[in-house]
């Protein structure tokens, strides 16, 4: 067992033997998912293990493998052996040796002593604070692919290893933060965004981790508030002070997630989410921990959250982690999240097109992975039998936008009216611009008719007209006392200067 209960266990497969003579390949490597309690192991680069649900925690392994058989398959005239055949009987031996391994306990009688070797998560653990200080000294974040690349010569150097992937990189980054809350409650750590959020109305914004922070702290649930007052009058005249706090609950009470992008244009050409007042998101892949922030937070103003996704093992997989705890983010707050589809029985309806795709995978735990989603028998069948799959890309648009309209429809969606206070807010400052606009419309009259008579006066007032002097050498100096400006900043800033004088 590893020491840190939260991280992913390590495994080597360093030697395989075939009928007491070590294979002609290469070993084999994997890892332990501490959250699926699952195993998983690749041999050669092209053979895949996988055994779900038997162990306690995250662990560490260093295998053996030793197959006898009566005949053996081989892929080259070098009698490399095609390890694909034994996947089942592997993953059989596997899953009743391993949950062993996990609980002998290291250094009693009959046990072996295993070499203590720093893991990849050990040394970034080890460097990962002092290279994130020295890179992020400027103030303005850092980005976690860019951070690994600082990382990877110390850890390869430390660990003795020759690569390691990037997921595994930040998985450990993840579990040092959580750690030391106190050492890292600065840092921040600029993801690129990976998909919008379209609001109605049009208002979007990425969801990268900048962007989410500045949604996230303009929401508010305060009183929409409107004061009669008159500031200032100008020939453009406003009167009273309409307060509107960033109440999403007051522009829509649902938000549609789409598995992929692509569908932006058309939504917006169906005014999608106008006509229902929905908002609208999409990410490139599996749900992210910033729309998960994003969904966590409109629960509290009761948003609900409709999810769409493709008739395959990921679009399943899509929905039923979309509210699910993981090790970066924990909800709060319950989303309230209804599966909008693709499922099988509509596909049938709709008379649509499905497509075969390729998996080596095995079909009993693929089954049993399925039904865990919910899937059908039928569905079952169609993606694990038959290896076919139904995308949304086989609907019409016409299809899409009516099969997702009869889905708002059947959900309770409507069009949002806010509470009567908010409502009488809003109709006291508009009566009230009616009422100050007709109370000085004669004044507006005579202020007018003077406004053209000054017009008249100095329209052709040559005085008026500057002559500007040699501008290089000013704008210049002032670019470079004030550098976030542009040159046009800069020569009116010199106008400026010079009028005054």
């Amino acid at each position: 067992p590893v020491l840190n209960r939260k991280s992913t266990g390590r495994v080597d497969l360093e030697v395989v033997l075939v009928n007491r003579t070590p294979a002609l390949m290469t070993g084999g490597t994997g890892w332990v998912d501490p959250e699926d309690k699952s195993f998983f192991l690749q041999i050669d680069g092209k053979t895949h293990i996988s055994v779900d649900g038997v162990l306690k925690g995250p662990c560490n392994f260093d295998i053996s493998l030793a197959i006898t058989a009566p005949e053996l398959p081989l892929v080259s005239d070098g009698k490399a052996v095609d390890m694909s055949v034994f996947e089942e009987v592997i993953e059989e031996a596997l899953g009743s040796v391993l949950p062993r391994a996990y609980v002998r306990p290291i250094g009693k009688v009959g046990t072996r002593p295993t070499e203590k070797r720093i893991t990849i998560k050990g040394a970034i653990y080890a460097i990962i604070e002092g290279v994130y200080n020295d890179i992020a000294a400027a103030g303005i974040g850092v980005p976690p692919r860019m951070l690994m690349y600082r990382c990877r010569p110390q850890i390869l150097e430390m660990t003795g290893r020759e690569g390691f992937d990037y997921q595994t990189f930040i998985n450990a980054v993840h579990d040092f933060i959580e750690d030391h809350p106190e050492k890292t409650a600065d840092w921040r750590l600029l993801y690129d965004n990976r998909g919008n959020f379209i609001e109605p109305g049009g208002r979007r914004f990425g969801l990268g981790t900048r962007e989410v922070d500045g949604f996230l702290a303009r929401l508010s649930d305060e009183q929409t508030e409107f004061e009669p007052t008159i500031d200032g009058l100008h020939v453009e005249h406003s009167a009273g002070h309409l307060r509107t706090p960033d109440n999403p609950s007051h522009r829509y009470s649902a938000a549609i997630f789409i598995e992929k992008e692509g569908y932006a244009e058309l939504f917006e050409n169906a005014k999608l989410a106008e006509r229902y007042d929905v908002a609208i998101c999409s990410t490139k892949g599996m749900p992210t921990t910033s729309i998960r922030r994003v969904f966590d937070h409109l629960a509290r103003f009761g948003i609900r959250v409709f999810c769409l996704h493709d008739l395959d093992e990921a679009g399943l997989r899509i929905f039923n982690t979309l509210a699910t705890d993981n090790r970066r983010f924990q909800f709060q707050n319950d989303i309230g999240l209804s599966d909008m589809g693709l499922r099988l029985d509509e596909a049938r309806a709709m008379d649509l097109q499905d497509e075969p795709f390729s998996s080596k995978a095995n079909k009993t735990k693929k089954r049993d992975l399925l039904r865990s989603y919910g899937a059908t028998d039928d569905e079952i069948e169609m993606l694990v039998d038959q290896q076919r799959r139904i995308e949304l890309d086989a609907m019409t648009p016409q299809q899409l936008i009516g099969f997702i309209e009869r889905k708002l429809e059947e959900g309770g969606v409507r069009k949002v009216v806010p509470d009567e206070d908010t409502l009488a807010a809003i109709y006291r400052h508009e009566a009230y611009q009616h009422r100050f606009a007709r109370a000085i419309e004669p004044d507006m009259i005579r202020i007018r008719d003077l406004l053209d008579e000054l017009v008249e006066k100095h329209q052709d007032d040559d005085s008026l007209v500057a002559d500007p002097p040699a501008l290089s050498d000013a704008v210049r100096q002032h670019l470079q006392d004030h550098p976030t400006q542009t040159w046009q900043e800069g020569v009116r800033a010199v106008a400026r200067a010079h009028e005054r004088r």
